[in-house]
């Protein structure tokens, strides 16, 4: 997905760069992905840049159209079977993937129910409920199956991929090039949706670094429609509660597949603390662990070397008894303790090898100081990090 979107991004942060008077933009405005889309760009190249962008939009248009004639996925829902670029059948993959995580909270396969709805259309309508419920039991992911690049629906199954993604680099709290777009169909107040927001991102989108370095814009948005048909959420209580869980289930996936994409990474790196004497505690030690480049190089080599984590946590500045610290590594491949107490223990080097070998890497921190926990989120530190970066401009 990164590369599907680099000459987008590229081409539309021209018109976030420079200082001074601004000449008059060049501009471009196109419809797809049932979307009008308007583009600016400045300076040299601005033609070039706009109409690359233009023909990225329209090449992504005529494969992930649900309403486009002849798209990869109109051919599928209208057939029930395609065989798909590899592009598009990664793409589905990841949605799957992602409807697995969230419950379904995101699901690739509600094109049914947008077409009751009348979503895209200029008629849209709140449908009855007897009409949803005749339509939910063709909904999710089960209904999906793909071999290779074959993809199968079951009958009155079919599919609406809608997402952004973004390569990651130069992500760290506090102006971290990081361009987040979140949309729901809820219906929920301004000022709850403000507070949903403010509440969630400290323990997520505030908790990622790839590289330490920050650029010169962030931002995290979430878009209400209100199409839910929902009694508007307008205070706190249950509903509001199943609101944030829902959007913090979403907020932690993109997180992680944040972290997971990194320049040249090869390792997603999640260090959970517990055991720390206060929220804060436990949020200044992990983000100093993800952020350590001696504990990336190590996770790239998979080497356990658990007094980089704890170097790592002792220039942190947080409160804490290093004689009482426990470090864990952890992936797919099972557990191991490298350290107790604050002290190494003997473990076996193969082990903790093949444990660090995986592509996703838990590092667990016992604090033994209290109750409070968190976690951050970051990446290896790779060869080929160096190699995009050593050669960034040419």
């Amino acid at each position: 997905m990164k590369r599907l979107f680099c000459g987008i991004l590229a081409g539309l942060l021209l018109c976030l760069t420079g200082c001074g008077a601004q000449p008059e933009p060049e501009q471009l405005s196109l419809f797809a992905m049932d979307t009008y889309m308007s583009l600016a760009a400045y300076g040299d190249g601005a033609s070039e840049a706009l109409a690359a962008c233009g023909q990225e939009l329209n090449r992504l248009d005529a494969s992930l159209s649900r309403t486009r004639e002849g798209s990869e996925i109109y051919t599928l829902n209208r057939q029930g079977r395609a065989d798909v670029s590899r592009e598009t059948a990664d793409l589905i993959a990841d949605a799957v993937a992602l409807s697995r995580t969230t419950g379904g909270a995101f699901d690739p396969t509600v094109a049914p129910l947008v077409t009751l709805w009348g979503i895209t259309t200029d008629s849209p309508q709140v449908p009855r409920q007897e009409q949803i419920d005749a339509l939910l039991p063709l909904v999710g992911v089960d209904h999906v199956t793909a071999d290779g690049t074959h993809i199968t629906l079951d009958p009155g199954c079919a599919m609406d991929l809608g997402g952004i993604a973004k390569g990651s680099g130069m992500i760290h709290p506090n102006m971290a090039t990081m361009l987040v777009f979140i949309t729901t169909d809820c219906a929920i107040s301004s000022e709850m949706l403000q507070k949903a927001l403010s509440s969630d991102i400290a323990e997520t989108f505030n908790m990622i670094s790839i590289d330490g370095d920050t650029s010169t814009n962030d931002m995290v948005t979430v878009l209400a429609n209100g199409l839910a048909g929902n009694k508007e959420i307008s205070k706190e209580g249950d509903d509001f509660n199943e609101f944030m869980k829902a959007l913090n289930t979403i907020t932690v996936w993109l997180c992680r597949r944040i972290a997971a994409d990194g320049e040249g990474a090869t390792k997603l790196l999640e260090c959970k603390v517990s055991g720390a004497k206060d929220k804060e505690t436990a949020k200044t030690v992990a983000k100093s662990v993800v952020c350590s480049s001696l504990t990336k190089a190590a996770m790239f080599g998979s080497d356990a070397n658990w007094g980089r984590v704890l170097c790592a946590i002792g220039y942190s500045g947080a409160d804490v008894d290093v004689n009482k610290i426990d470090v864990w590594f952890k992936s797919d491949k099972g557990s191991i303790l490298v350290c107790e107490n604050g002290a190494g223990v003997d473990f076996s080097e193969e082990k903790a090898k093949e444990i660090l070998s995986e592509n996703e890497i838990d590092i667990l921190i016992d604090l033994k100081s209290g109750d409070a926990s968190s976690t951050a989120w970051g990446c290896d530190l790779t060869y080929d990090y160096v190699r995009i970066n050593g050669d960034y401009r040419t």
